[in-house]
Order: C-alpha cells, then sequence, then structure tokens
C-alpha cells in the first residue's frame, strides 16, 4: 500500500488560528506605531505613566528592579541556553527550534524596529537604572513575553499547561510593569513588545508543527 500526503496531515485549521493569533496582534502594533510615528506624545502613555509614579516607594523600587533583571537580555539568554540544552538533549528538536527561534527572532526584531522608529525614552522623572537606545518597541517586553510564550506552547499538550501559561501571564506582566515603573519605557513600548512577540512565536510553532506533520506523511510513504 503507498500512504500520500492528504489534507488531513496538515494541521490547516490550527494554522487558521495561528493566522488569527497573528493579524490580531499586527493590527495592533500598526495602530501604535502609526501613532508613535507622528512622534508626538501619546496622551494616554503620559497618563499611565503618572498613575504608576504615584505609588512610588522604597519597596516598589526593590521589587521593579528585580523583575527588570528577570526581564533582561543576560537572564534571558542563560534561560534559554539551558531550556535549548535539555530539550535537544531529550531529541526535542521541534521545541528546541521554536524556543531559539522565537526568542531569537524577537530578538533580532526588536533591535531591527528600535533603529526603525527612534523613538527617545520618556523623561518624565529621574531614571532608576541606566539605559542606552531608543525606547519603541520595548526590548524586555518582547523577550521576556517570547520566552514566556514559547515554553507554554512547549508544555501546551502537558499537565502543566495551565501553570506554565499563570506563571508566564504573571513574569510577562510584572516586567512590564517594571519597565513603567523605573520610567525607561512607555505603555504603548511594552504593549507593542508583546504584540510582536505573540504574532512571531505563534507563526513559528505553526509553521515547524506544519512541517513536522508534512515530514512525518513524507516518512510514512512505502512502496507499493
Amino acid at each position: 500500500m503507498k500512504r500520500v500526503l492528504t489534507s488531513a496531515a496538515i494541521p490547516y485549521k490550527h494554522l487558521a488560528v495561528a493566522l488569527l493569533g497573528f493579524w490580531v496582534p499586527m493590527v495592533l502594533f500598526a495602530l501604535l506605531a502609526n501613532e508613535v510615528g507622528e512622534r508626538e506624545p501619546i496622551g494616554i502613555d503620559l497618563q499611565i505613566l503618572q498613575r504608576v509614579h504615584q505609588f512610588a516607594s522604597p519597596v516598589m523600587e526593590r521589587i521593579a528592579l528585580v523583575l527588570t533583571t528577570l526581564g533582561s537580555a543576560e537572564v534571558i539568554v542563560l534561560i534559554v541556553a539551558a531550556l535549548a540544552l535539555y530539550l535537544a538533549r531529550q531529541k526535542q528538536r521541534r521545541h528546541t527550534a521554536l524556543l531559539l527561534f522565537g526568542v531569537g527572532g524577537a530578538v533580532a526584531a526588536n533591535i531591527v524596529l528600535k533603529l526603525l522608529f527612534q523613538r527617545a525614552r520618556p523623561e518624565l522623572w529621574v531614571h532608576m537604572v541606566a539605559e542606552n537606545g531608543y525606547s519603541f518597541p520595548s526590548g524586555h517586553a518582547m523577550a521576556s513575553s517570547a520566552l514566556a510564550m514559547s515554553i507554554v506552547l512547549i508544555l501546551w499538550h502537558t499537565k502543566w499547561r495551565w501553570l506554565a501559561a499563570g506563571v508566564a501571564a504573571l513574569y510577562v506582566a510584572g516586567v512590564g510593569y517594571s519597565r513603567l515603573y523605573l520610567g525607561v519605557h512607555y505603555p504603548s513600548d511594552v504593549v507593542a513588545g508583546w504584540c510582536l512577540s505573540v504574532a512571531w512565536v505563534l507563526i513559528a510553532y505553526y509553521i515547524l508543527r506544519l512541517g513536522s506533520a508534512m515530514r512525518r506523511a513524507r516518512n510514512g510513504t512505502v512502496g507499493a
């Protein structure tokens, strides 16, 4: 018998979900990018930052510094390297690729977009941390959300998926809030970073899944 590649072997409905998950955040990103491109302050950005600053205290400052460190490039590189090594040893090639492409692609996109938009960082109060470079979109928000979403998708078909989703949501929100509290990003920087990461990681996940399904179908083809 000869097994052929059929439409059932290709997860088209999952690809449709991925496309929806891509376009919704990308539309929101486009709206934010359009506002940022006008080089005028976004009113709600300033209002939110001023509201966040009302809760300033020594305790909140220490918490924000810890959270922002957890979203730093150094910490994320260490986490990605450790997880990628573990997944590779477990022969989880697709999951390893998702982690590396998900986080690596988000970081690369962030570098390009910062140079493209060249948005200055907010200067509403003295920054609690030294930051160089441009503001839009937030690199901490993009990298942390790409890492979190990659891990959630890797664990989605296990008993740990809801725990992973809950921890990921708290982690991403905490890192994002820390960037606002420290005064180094506008809310639109953070939201834009989240949107791009969601879109990129979802598309990467489903493309890798589609490729895996097609390879399995080809490998199942035998001579008559």
